[in-house]
């Protein structure tokens, strides 16, 4: 009597850890992460379990030792198997490589005017990735002669991620394993790695081995895309029009403190201690802060104006505190701001043009905009929030 009870157990254990150990509804539980990469590890190894456990238990009833009617236990365990390898419930997501790409002008049949794309530039050409396409394709692979990049596109969390790939990676072994807390959460198999999508890192916040670091990105109206730069390629794949081609809400399944504030819009700044900035936040001109050892100058040209930042250390013992300059002279018709320490001018490009720092150019802080900030929260648990007046 306990053998076959201990055989069909274990047989429905492995079976229900294949079955539902990978579900994105895990990520609202603690540790839910760590038990979809275990369960994606041990997938086959539980599969070839279970499976061993029912053939034994086929030869108990095949040899007489057991009844016939324990073979109902097998029954469970392949509507586990089906649940959990069917595709219904699982949809593959394959890596796209190398899409066909048009130039700008040529695009009309392929996305909109007003439709968002995901814009980057890779070894001095500019592309766009329509947000209907990655819809379809959220996986897509570049290649540029000698130069890769891998596009991961998180819909619900509204992120791109393009990372350069080293000679070494090989992106055919990676597999989209779940999409957890609004995110692509992929499995290399070739070297046993976890890779999230909204940050372009391991589950373990470390870089992937053969990816650089992610190239910025822009997410932006085509039209708007293509007037700044009219030399784009972009992605020419045929995909439903019904798709998304702006930018979706979180579904929020992952534990937050409320969702009013989880979906709130904020910029990401590229620093060594993460921080966001709220998109809402309303000020203009620029604005000094400090992120952990890193100081920074906001700068924001107009209310609707992208914001930018940029390291305000000019040398190893000098950071720069910056006012605006009110009345351009002749012979400096570009500045716009100078500082105290030394009393350079300097553009907006925060590269100085006139006094004893002249010729120096401070260094722009990459910012990815327009995220959740309940998604990144959760996957980026040391971010801090910094409200700017």
């Amino acid at each position: 009597m306990l053998l076959p009870i201990l055989l069909i157990g274990g047989a429905v254990f492995a079976a229900a850890v294949t079955a539902y150990g990978m579900d994105p509804e895990l990520a609202q539980f603690n540790h839910g992460i760590q038990i979809i990469t275990i369960s994606r590890r041990l997938e086959w190894p539980l599969i070839i379990i279970s499976l061993a456990l029912c053939v034994a238990l086929l030869g108990l009833i095949i040899t007489g030792r057991r009844r016939a009617w324990w073979a109902i236990g097998l029954g469970v365990v392949l509507a586990l198997f089906v649940r959990g390898l069917s595709s219904i419930y699982r949809p593959p997501i394959t890596l796209l490589e190398s899409p066909p790409m048009v130039e700008a002008n040529k695009a009309q049949p392929f996305v909109a005017a007003q439709e968002y794309v995901v814009g980057f530039r890779m070894a001095d050409k500019y592309f766009a990735l329509p947000y209907h396409q990655l819809a379809a394709f959220p996986l897509v692979m570049l290649s540029d002669f000698d130069q890769r990049a891998l596009v991961i596109w998180s819909a619900t969390a509204n992120a791109a991620i393009v990372l350069p790939l080293d000679r070494d990676a090989s992106p055919r072994e990676l597999e989209v394993v779940s999409t957890p807390a609004d995110s692509l959460l992929l499995f290399d198999r070739k070297l046993g790695q976890f890779i999230v999508g909204v940050t372009g890192r391991t589950v373990a916040g470390r870089r992937p081995i053969g990816m650089g670091d992610a190239l910025p990105v822009e997410k932006m109206p085509f039209d708007h895309w293509a007037n700044a730069h009219p030399d784009t390629r972009v992605m020419a794949v045929v995909a439903s029009s019904s798709l998304p081609m702006t930018p979706l809400l979180p579904r929020l399944h992952f534990p937050i403190e409320s969702p009013d504030s989880a979906q709130r819009r904020v910029s990401l700044l590229a620093t060594t201690q993460p921080a966001a900035i709220p998109n809402d936040a309303t000020f203009t001109g620029t604005r000094g802060i400090t992120v952990g050892k890193t100081v920074v100058l906001l700068m924001r040209e107009s209310a609707v104006a992208p914001l930018r930042a940029f390291d305000r250390q000019a040398a190893d013992d000098l950071f720069l505190t910056f006012a605006p300059v009110r009345r351009p002279d002749k012979k400096r018709p570009t500045a716009t701001l100078k500082d105290a320490e030394s009393g350079s001018f300097w553009t907006n490009q925060c590269k100085a043009i006139d006094g004893p720092l002249k010729g120096t150019q401070l260094r722009e802080i990459p910012i990815r905009h327009d995220l959740y900030w309940g998604v990144m929260k959760f996957w980026m648990p040391d971010l801090q929030l910094i409200d700017v007046k």
